[in-house]
């Protein structure tokens, strides 16, 4: 069992699909493909109390909501297990994971510094709002009001988890 500090949140259960135990899972990545590079999925209600199921089989369904994991685990092998197994999030070791060289994970951003295209220090990444349209940077601003910035190329200069820094284009009013 993998250290429950280094789960990441893949996805939610959503409900049985079919009779022969495969799983309907709501992905929570923006690339549903990396189902596919795991052996193993970790089942539970958080990632302190998890099961570890082998995977052994992936396929993607297309939706009007979005897209579809359709997987079978090893051991779930009914429609009456699969039924257990709603509601629970779905995690996966970080060290497992296939990401490139110039992707990054949102949680790495948290805590680093924020400053602006010419050098002034904003404040720091306290949290980061997962929205439809794009995540949004939750900026703590020493005596101020906590800034929201959209993770968009138009606001985003530069994310360097390496060198601890963000640095951002703001416009008129952003950091007001």
């Amino acid at each position: 069992m993998p250290d429950t500090d280094t789960l990441v949140e893949m996805g939610r259960v959503v409900r049985p699909h079919g009779v022969r135990g495969e799983l309907k899972i709501v992905p929570e990545t923006d690339d549903p493909g990396r189902f596919e590079a795991l052996d193993t999925l970790y089942l539970g209600r958080s990632s302190d109390a998890v099961t570890a199921y082998t995977v052994t089989s992936v396929r993607h369904q297309q939706t009007k909501k979005g897209p579809l994991v359709l997987t079978r685990l090893a051991g779930v092998d009914g429609r009456e297990a699969a039924e257990q197994l709603k509601g629970a999030t779905v995690y996966a070791p970080l060290d497992e994971l296939p990401v490139s060289d110039d992707e990054v994970f949102l949680h790495d951003l948290v805590g680093l510094a924020v400053e602006t295209d010419t050098g002034e220090p904003v404040g720091t990444v306290r949290d980061i709002l997962d929205t439809p349209a794009n995540p949004v940077y939750v900026v703590a601003r020493p005596g101020k009001a906590d800034a929201m910035i959209p993770g968009v190329p138009a606001f985003i200069d530069e994310l360097n988890p390496e060198d601890g820094r963000i640095v951002i284009r703001p416009i008129e009013g952003l950091l007001d």
